[in-house]
């Protein structure tokens, strides 16, 4: 086993120069102010409950204030919210670049199965703002429905294309958890590994920590 430990400040620096927007509501920051106390439209109710914010909505269409980001458009291509909703919820909206003329959003169908799940918005698929190339702001609409409904929103964050990987958590898993990549394939033709191999990842305030194990030294 190999293990590498580096100091955090001058790592999670690094990445917080590049960061993109993220709202956390494990911990708060003033920043998510916007969703958890100032003002929206017809949400009802709203408080964190173990890191999750939740909320009711009485009608459509509920959202939350415009959150104004000003990014270039290749740092915050998708849009990506980890939510939970209530059965008889229809949809989440996004809507983005409100500074233009008429509303552009995209809108989602909720799973509704006592779950959270992450729902991913492709900014691209609006052409104003792809043609503007930057992402002005942008709201989301938690769920529609004709009698509103229930819902919980674990993180909210915007992210360019590159950083997403399908069915990989968008958020990083807070300490003391790690991101396991229990095995490896091999490049040119998909295959397993010639030998085992593991990674895994955590971090704390102090440092970053990888385990990297294989057969092969």
């Amino acid at each position: 086993m190999k293990t590498l430990s580096a100091l955090a400040g001058t790592l999670l620096l690094a990445a917080a120069a590049a960061a993109d927007v993220v709202h956390d509501f494990s911990n708060l920051s003033p920043a998510d102010r916007l969703y958890t106390t100032t003002w929206a439209a017809n949400i009802k109710n709203r408080k964190v409950i173990d890191g999750a914010l939740h909320g009711d909505t009485v009608k459509h269409p509920a959202h939350f204030s415009i959150d104004e980001v000003d990014l270039p458009f290749d740092r915050a291509q998708l849009l990506v919210v980890e939510m939970m909703a209530s059965p008889g919820t229809l949809a989440m909206q996004a809507h983005a670049n409100l500074k233009q003329p008429s509303a552009s959003y995209i809108a989602k169908k909720l799973v509704t199965d006592g779950k959270f799940h992450h729902y991913v918005f492709d900014f691209e698929e609006l052409p104003k703002v792809k043609f503007s190339r930057r992402l002005h702001n942008f709201r989301i609409n938690p769920t529609t429905g004709k009698d509103g409904g229930h819902f919980a929103i674990r993180s909210i964050r915007l992210m360019p294309k590159q950083q997403h990987m399908p069915g990989v958590t968008a958020v990083v898993p807070r300490a003391p958890k790690k991101l396991e990549v229990p095995e490896f394939f091999q490049l040119f033709n998909g295959g397993k590994a010639n030998a085992p191999t593991s990674l895994s990842v955590s971090y704390d305030e102090k440092g970053l920590l990888i385990d990297f194990k294989s057969a092969i030294d």
